[in-house]
């Protein structure tokens, strides 16, 4: 049998959608004849674990005490030495990566077993947090030279692309998750098109049809009435996911449908909005972390979702949205823009990049919400089928499964 080498981590990046790709990749031991072992760094046990199945073997690797790069390299080198010895690589087996900080992993691959292909997922550039995605900053960044780069992050987003750069055209074959990625890898990062391929995100669909009387019973579980507009955001709350934004543009939109709830789910991660939860009282639900049974039920008895994101690639939430037939309002922002059809299965608002900066206009933002609520039934299976034609876990397998039979 054949074996694909999985390489995790158990936090950080986790949060940027990595651990639910890595959940759905694993599936592919399902369609196919292959035994997946996963490599876990990072892990909370406090000695070497390995749990084996049928067809899947996981070293959960205990967590380092020296998280700085230097030593965090010294930690990767001495667990590969370690699981060397223990593991069974054969002329066919198959190394997968997904954190451009797992270098000095590829290399040692490369270098212990040179014949052995590398597959490596583009989930985010690094240079995409620090400056919310402004693409045009980054090109002019990128093409700048180092002595004339005028700040730290300018400095560090330079040395961060070239680092990329040495990666993607070290490995054998780039996944990435969106045309806006794929347009990025081939003409700035000069990655070969024969070396990548586009392969979207996909999941399992979840999706119960509920009678309107269950719906009612639901709403009325969690406090709301049947004629509340209920607007639900689900992710991380910083500055990249436009939430700030999102709770500003909704005073506008409480003038024009009043009877609006907005929910947002995720943990916080910025201070700053805490005053803005304060200010509208009993019209702005957070959350904070839910439990999965929970949100699948808040999905179910939603009007819209929002998504005014700086930076995405392809939205797992974006896909559970359409899943569940809610229209969405997103941005321009990155890959997700791709994700929405203006009118069709939802609306999108443009981020202006300006120089340095990026914004994203409160009114347009509060306006679109305003018109998804208005059209919601015809969105709503519009979204639906989006889900349906695109975003089905099976898509998502049988390519990867291709590509892999290809290597």
């Amino acid at each position: 049998m054949r074996s694909i080498f999985i390489f995790n981590e158990s936090f950080g990046a986790n949060n940027y959608g990595i651990g639910r790709y890595i959940s759905q990749l694993k599936k592919i031991s399902t369609y196919s004849n292959l035994k997946i072992v996963m490599i876990q760094f990072s892990s909370y046990e406090t000695d070497l674990k390995v749990e084996e199945e049928e067809e899947s073997i996981v070293y959960h690797i205990p967590l380092s005490a020296y998280q700085d790069s230097s030593r965090k390299e010294k930690y990767y080198l001495n667990t590969l030495t370690l699981l060397d010895s223990m593991w069974t690589i054969n002329s066919d087996t198959i190394f997968q990566f997904n954190y451009f900080e797992h270098s000095t992993i590829i290399e040692w691959v490369k270098e212990k077993y040179p014949y052995n292909k590398i597959i490596f997922t583009v989930h985010f550039m690094n240079w995409m947090f620090p400056i919310k995605g402004n693409t045009s900053y980054f090109k002019n960044i990128i093409n700048s030279e180092p002595s004339s780069l005028k700040n730290d992050i300018e400095k560090k987003i330079f040395e961060s692309f070239k680092k990329e750069v040495k990666i993607l055209n070290m490995v054998d074959k780039v996944i990435c998750l969106s045309q806006y990625s794929l347009k990025l890898l081939i003409e700035d990062y000069k990655v070969p098109s024969s070396s990548i391929r586009l392969v979207v995100n996909g999941l399992t669909d979840e999706y119960e049809m509920l009678s309107k009387k269950y719906k009612r019973l639901l709403r009325k579980k969690y406090y709301y009435n049947s004629s509340d507009k209920i607007i639900l955001y689900v992710g991380r709350i910083d500055i990249n996911k436009g939430v700030k934004e999102l709770i500003t543009s909704f005073e506008r939109v409480l003038k024009f449908a009043p009877n609006s709830k907005l929910v947002i789910i995720g943990k916080s991660y910025c201070d700053v909005l805490d005053n803005l939860f304060i200010q509208y009282g009993s019209r702005i639900f957070f959350t904070g972390y839910l439990n999965r049974a929970i949100i699948k039920e808040l999905y179910q008895i939603s009007d819209i979702g929002v998504l005014p994101s700086f930076v995405e690639q392809c939205s797992y939430v974006g896909i559970e949205m359409m899943m569940f037939g809610l229209p969405i309002v997103g941005t321009t922002g990155t890959g997700l823009s791709e994700m929405i059809d203006n009118g069709v299965n939802g609306y999108k608002v443009r981020l202006n990049e300006v120089d340095a900066s990026v914004s994203l206009n409160t009114q347009d933002l509060a306006d679109n919400i305003v018109s998804a609520i208005d059209n919601s039934s015809f969105l709503s299976k519009n979204s639906r089928d989006y889900y349906e034609a695109k975003y089905q876990i099976f898509s998502m397998i049988d390519k990867m499964n291709s590509i892999i039979l290809d290597l």
